[in-house]
């Protein structure tokens, strides 16, 4: 799949799909590194970072539920 992080203007979007999720620019990073690895290659507790394993439930939950990640 093909994708695009910004950032700009305090907000992280995540470009795919022809659509755009946003994200605070305090978890670019995190969101960056789920990107290039993908659900197959990793878990929520290896994102690194300074997010909480709640944060990290959450924007996994997130590329999730907006179709950026799929379990298999």
């Amino acid at each position: 799949m093909q994708w695009r992080l910004t950032v700009e203007n305090g907000v992280a979007g995540l470009h795919f799909h022809n659509k755009t999720v946003r994200f605070p620019t305090a978890v670019a990073e995190e969101v960056r590194y789920m990107a290039e690895q993908g659900a197959e290659r990793t878990c929520g507790n290896a994102i690194p970072g300074d997010l909480d394993e709640a944060g990290r439930k959450t924007l996994v939950r997130t590329l999730l539920s907006e179709g950026f990640l799929a379990l298999r």
